[in-house]
């Protein structure tokens, strides 16, 4: 059986047409527009809070998934996307976010959505590129902490990012190593 095409890259898109899925079983996602309306990054990658500081928002791969997909998480990732107007992610995020849609469900339709989620909630993301300085980084950190080199890469791009930092990670991995760098960590 042919699988139906992936849609690519929408940047700078506008909308997309509706496809009627009256039939279909409806999807546990969470329509991004209304949690946050108009929600999304305009230069900026932190804002003041109440006692003036600066606020920055990381989102790891587990935390963009759980943004959109209905879970134990998924309301722990929209409180923090909601308390925060700007987001943050590394270039790696958005990857590995989409190499996990096809282990959550064998239904191409709910893959699409998902992706489809996905790719829009990237669309508001400010993206930490990976260059070499986040590379020597994500080695270092890898050396020495008992982290994978790709939650490495994640820490090492948050790290990058002014203080304080609020980091959403649902990977159990990477919180020790999060709050020894320093952040603020969101998690269930």
């Amino acid at each position: 059986m042919a699988r139906a095409p992936r849609r690519r890259g929408r940047s700078g898109a506008v909308g997309r047409p509706h496809r009627d899925r009256s039939g279909d079983r409806a999807p546990a996602l969470v329509a991004l527009d209304a949690v946050r309306p108009g929600a999304g990054v305009v230069g900026r990658t932190h804002r003041p809070t109440a006692a003036g500081d600066q606020v920055t928002l990381y989102l790891d791969a587990s935390a963009l998934v759980a943004a959109v997909v209905e879970g134990r998480n998924r309301s722990v990732a929209l409180d923090a996307l909601d308390a925060d107007p700007d987001w943050c992610a590394s270039a790696l995020a958005l990857t590995e976010s989409l190499a996990l849609v096809p282990r959550l469900t064998d239904e191409v339709v709910l893959q699409d959505d998902v992706e489809d989620q996905l790719r829009l909630l990237w669309d508001r993301v400010a993206v930490v590129p990976i260059d070499q300085r986040c590379l020597d980084r994500a080695a270092q950190i890898s050396r020495e902490q008992p982290v994978h080199v790709s939650d490495a890469i994640h820490l090492a791009a948050a790290d990058r990012l002014p203080r304080p930092v609020r980091f959403v990670t649902f990977d159990p991995a990477q919180i020790p190593v999060a709050l020894a760098l320093g952040f603020n960590v969101v998690s269930s």
